[in-house]
């Protein structure tokens, strides 16, 4: 006979975060990193500055097809940007104005955290290089896909003892969106990373897209108050 075990939920209420292109500034130095460690590799498309833009417009599956990536190929794109990324660590600057919104949220009372495909130790790496100390977990997908991160959201909740409404997840990506759709946790699209606000526009929930770190303390309020 099975023995159930009453489950007692937390109290508590996160603020998790996405990390390339919502913490670590990433477009700027995209093209560079892009032609050297991808497009060398897997010869496919060059990148040029003004390509950019026409990117953050598209869906993930849009911007393979732009590249000329076939999608066989994404999961050693997934593995070589990953173990390529940790070298370019210095030249990635922290998005600026976000330090202080993260120390005032942790002071208001939230938890924060960080939910990414990246690896674990790239992140980790970055944090203390430049002496971030406000995020108590780093949390990262599992294996080559870049459609995972419901599964890694859903993983944290059951491990923190938390409902869905008890977390907001903050991302730069039409796909973390989606998966925060999944699981049914509140999203904040923000159009300074790798998607443009027209096109967070285009799959989140209307006034959940912010374009600048200013605005990401009143909008967690909204979406989550203490």
């Amino acid at each position: 006979m099975k023995r159930f075990i009453r489950r007692e939920y937390s109290a508590d209420k996160w603020v998790v975060f996405d990390f390339d292109g919502t913490i670590a500034e990433t477009n700027h130095h995209l093209v560079a990193f892009y032609n050297e460690h991808i497009y060398t590799h897997f010869k496919c498309r060059k990148m040029e500055n003004g390509d950019i833009d026409k990117l953050r417009d598209l869906n993930i599956m849009e911007k393979l097809k732009y590249l000329q990536i076939p999608m066989f190929e994404l999961p050693s794109l997934i593995r070589r940007c990953r173990k390529k990324f940790r070298t370019s660590l210095v030249d990635l600057p922290m998005v600026e104005g976000l330090k202080e919104q993260l120390s005032s949220l942790k002071s208001q009372g939230y938890k924060l955290a960080i939910i990414s495909s990246n690896r674990k130790k790239n992140i980790v790496h970055y944090l203390g290089f430049h002496g971030i100390e406000e995020f108590e977990l780093v949390c990262c997908d599992k294996g080559r896909s870049l459609f995972v991160k419901h599964k890694t959201i859903k993983k944290f909740l059951k491990d923190q003892r938390l409902y869905h409404e008890q977390m907001v997840y903050v991302g730069d990506e039409g796909r973390d969106v989606l998966a925060c759709r999944r699981v049914r946790v509140p999203v904040i699209a923000v159009a300074w990373g790798w998607d443009s606000h027209r096109r967070l526009a285009q799959v989140s929930q209307e006034g959940t897209v912010i374009d600048s770190p200013s605005e990401l303390i009143a909008k967690v309020n909204e979406l989550l108050p203490l």
